[in-house]
């Protein structure tokens, strides 16, 4: 499938990288679906250092669904970077 990065999640996902350089990141795409085209318009950061860290993440996973209802999106992806 075809997916459009936009500049705003790309800066996102960068900055978080950037910020942490000597710690794992992780972090998951907002955005929709359209006609077989993934446009992605959101990274949104979960969390550095202790990617492993299973309540902490599900927290932060039912925010992140929580704001896709209010903005008509869809989590369509994941990001991780090592250290």
């Amino acid at each position: 499938a075809m997916v459009a990065l936009s500049g705003e999640a790309f800066n996102t996902l960068m900055l978080h990288c950037y910020k942490h350089p000597a710690q794992a990141v992780n972090g998951v795409l907002v955005g929709k679906v359209e006609d077989g085209k993934v446009h992605v318009v959101k990274a949104v950061p979960l969390a550095h250092g202790l990617l492993g860290l299973a309540p902490m993440l599900e927290a932060a996973m039912l925010l992140v669904d929580e704001y896709c209802a209010t903005t008509d999106m869809v989590i369509v992806g994941y990001y991780t970077a090592n250290e």
